[in-house]
């Protein structure tokens, strides 16, 4: 009885010493570039300057989203994030950016950047996901103005009225998710963007919508969500799409 109970505790404390060594949780980050005019931007979260450690961070460009690049998954709590334009990673060079982020352990955000490079702007998001069961056969959307300048903004998709989809859009305001459905014998949906005249901006198309995928590549779009970003300024603003994962 003495040699269980002897045996008893020392699993209590070799259980008790790994727990104690069990990694933290971490917060996911997308970081998303629709800073107008701006080049590559490399990360800092230290907050201070990137000397060496720049050549190995990540360069976010500009209007373009990789999963690779774009997310961040090994920081939590309180970050310093400092945004160099590359190639002013020297010493004597000043971030574009200097910011404080929350990342609560489990949390997922969003950072997107926008305005100008003389004037940048960001916009944070806590991302309150939509489910999907495996019987639903749907996607999420939500809808983004991050073009500086701009005014309110509507979207719908082809040959329905303007505003349909999502309306009243100021600059760096943002639409709820909304579910489109997604199954063979659907078209691809087209996105309209459209001004306060109801002048058309731009358009999106999706692509592969009724792809079943195969058993290696699910379909692109099928219980996922994302959200459809109008970027640039007014004149030459285009649409980006950016992938969440659950």
């Amino acid at each position: 009885m003495q040699r269980i109970l002897s045996w008893s505790i020392w699993l209590l404390i070799l259980f008790s010493c790994s727990k104690e060594k069990m990694p933290p949780g971490t917060a996911s980050l997308t970081m998303i570039n629709a800073i107008v005019g701006s080049q590559p931007l490399i990360t800092s979260f230290n907050g201070g300057q990137p000397n060496g450690y720049y050549i190995t961070a990540k360069r976010i460009s500009y209007g373009v989203f990789n999963s690779s690049v774009n997310r961040f998954s090994s920081y939590t709590g309180r970050q310093d994030l400092a945004l160099y334009q590359y190639p002013d990673t020297t010493g004597k060079s000043s971030p574009l950016l200097q910011l404080v982020i929350d990342l609560p352990i489990g949390a997922m955000s969003t950072l997107f950047l926008t305005g100008t490079v003389s004037k940048p702007d960001t916009l944070l998001t806590m991302d309150q996901l939509p489910y999907h069961s495996a019987q639903d056969s749907v996607m999420g959307l939500r809808f983004l103005n991050l073009s500086p300048g701009s005014g309110q903004i509507s979207i719908n998709l082809a040959d329905n009225a303007p505003g349909s989809v999502a309306s009243s859009l100021s600059f760096k305001e943002m639409s709820a998710f909304k579910k489109f459905p997604v199954r063979a014998g659907i078209a691809d949906y087209v996105f309209e963007f459209r001004d306060e005249s109801g002048a058309l901006i731009a358009r999106y198309k999706s692509q592969g919508l009724s792809n079943p995928g195969s058993i290696y590549a699910g379909n692109a779009w099928l219980q996922k969500n994302f959200t459809l970003a109008l970027i640039g300024a007014p004149g030459g603003s285009t649409i980006l799409l950016v992938p969440h994962s659950l």
